[in-house]
C-alpha cells in the first residue's frame, strides 16, 4: 500500500538510527577487544618480558656470586658471598611467583614448569659446590662448578630466553591483533559513513522530487486560480497522501470558483 511522506519520512530517519546504533554495538565490542588487547600487552606480555628480565639478571648475578665465592679466601668476603648468594635466591623465588601471575597461555606454562624445573636442578648442584667451597675443597668445588653446575645453568638459562622469546612472540601477536581490529574499525567507520551519506543524498532527492516540487507546483495552480485562471489543471490529484490530499483541497476550491460562476 502506499505510505505518507511522514511514514516514508519517518521509515528513512529509522533506518539511519538503526545504522548507528547497530556501528555503536560494533565499536564498543572493538574498543573492548582493543582494550583487551591493550591490557594484554601491558599486564601480561610486557609484564612477564620484565619479570623474566629480573629472573635472567638475578640468575647471572647469582652465578657471579659463585665463582666469588669460590675465588675468595677472605672470611669476610665470603660472608658477603653468601648473604648475596641468599639473597638473589630470594629474589629468584619472587620473581618466579610473579611470573606465574601473568601465566595465560599452556605453552608458557610448560615452558616455565621446565625452567623451574632446570633452575631446582642448577641450584642443587650449586649447593653442593657452596659446601665443597665452605669446607675449602675447592679443587672439587671449581670442578662441580665447571662440570654438571655449568651444565645445569645452561639449561636454566637456555630455559629462560626460550621464555622472553615466547613473551615477545605473544606481545608481536597482540600488537597485530590490536592493530588489526583498528584498521577493520576504521573501514567500517567508513564504511557508515557512506551508507549515511548515500541514504541523506537519497534522502534529499527524494524530498526534492516528491514534496518539494510538488508542494511548489500546487503554489502554482492555487496563484492561476487566484487569478481567475479556471482552466489550469490541478496536479497530483491521484496520489494518496499528504501531497495528494492537498491537491484534493486545491480541486474544490477549484470546483467552488468554477460554480459561484
Amino acid at each position: 500500500r502506499n505510505l505518507s511522506i511522514k511514514q516514508k519520512m519517518s521509515a528513512i530517519f529509522g533506518l539511519i538510527a538503526l545504522i548507528f546504533v547497530g556501528f555503536a554495538a560494533v565499536s564498543t565490542f572493538t574498543a573492548k577487544s582493543i582494550n583487551g588487547d591493550s591490557n594484554e600487552i601491558a599486564d601480561v606480555w610486557l609484564g612477564g618480558i620484565n619479570v623474566l628480565g629480573r629472573l635472567n639478571g638475578d640468575l647471572s648475578d647469582f652465578r657471579i656470586a659463585q665463582a666469588n665465592r669460590i675465588l675468595s679466601m677472605d672470611a669476610e668476603n665470603q660472608h658477603k658471598y653468601e648473604a648475596d648468594l641468599d639473597r638473589l635466591r630470594a629474589s629468584l623465588d619472587k620473581n618466579e611467583t610473579d611470573y606465574e601471575g601473568t601465566i595465560i597461555w599452556d605453552e608458557d606454562r610448560q615452558l616455565f614448569n621446565k625452567f623451574k624445573a632446570a633452575a631446582t636442578s642448577y641450584f642443587a648442584s650449586a649447593d653442593k659446590v657452596l659446601a665443597f667451597s665452605q669446607k675449602n675443597d675447592n679443587d672439587n668445588a671449581i670442578a662441580l662448578l665447571r662440570g654438571q653446575n655449568t651444565s645445569d645453568y645452561a639449561q636454566a638459562d637456555s630455559t629462560l630466553n626460550e621464555l622472553i622469546e615466547l613473551n615477545l612472540r605473544g606481545s608481536k601477536a597482540a600488537i597485530a591483533s590490536a592493530g588489526s581490529l583498528y584498521n577493520r574499525s576504521l573501514w567500517g567507520m567508513g564504511g557508515v559513513t557512506t551508507l549515511v551519506l548515500v541514504i541523506l543524498g537519497w534522502s534529499t532527492f527524494f524530498v526534492g522530487r516528491n514534496v518539494s516540487s510538488p508542494i511548489g507546483q500546487i503554489t502554482s495552480v492555487m496563484s492561476d486560480l487566484a487569478g481567475g485562471n479556471k482552466q489550469v489543471a490541478i496536479p497530483y490529484a491521484q496520489r494518496t497522501d499528504e501531497i495528494g490530499a492537498m491537491a484534493a483541497a486545491v480541486e474544490v476550491f477549484k470546483v467552488n470558483m468554477i460554480k459561484a460562476d
